[in-house]
């Protein structure tokens, strides 16, 4: 409560979550993310068309492929892993691109 109040006094707003690992916003987006790239993998459909499709379809500001292209697809390779690790579920499970941009990312940093 004391923590709400001070978030609160400074402007923000506040969600309270159990503690468990994985910020919400993240364990709710990333498996999306994961199969956005996967179907992407598949051929289901181009990123410029499930990003089309998304944005009006779901009432997304952007789509899923350019959501974890803006964030880096290194990046979510790092909160995928972590996720995965700590639950072992397979929606968590790193996407190929995800890992592959995280490969480049070390090779790069040699």
């Amino acid at each position: 409560a004391a923590g709400r109040a001070v978030l609160e006094a400074a402007g923000l707003t506040v969600a309270v979550c159990a503690d468990q690992a994985g910020r919400i916003v993240d364990r709710l987006l990333r498996p999306k993310l994961n199969a956005a790239l996967r179907f992407l993998d598949e051929g289901l459909a181009s990123a410029k068309d499930m990003d089309l499709t998304c944005r009006p379809g779901l009432g997304y500001p952007e789509g899923p492929i350019e959501r974890v292209e803006r964030g880096g697809l290194a990046h979510h390779y790092d909160v995928t892993r972590a996720l995965f690790e700590v639950y072992g579920t397979a929606a968590y499970a790193p996407a190929r691109r995800a890992v592959v941009a995280a490969q480049r990312r070390e090779q790069s940093h040699r």
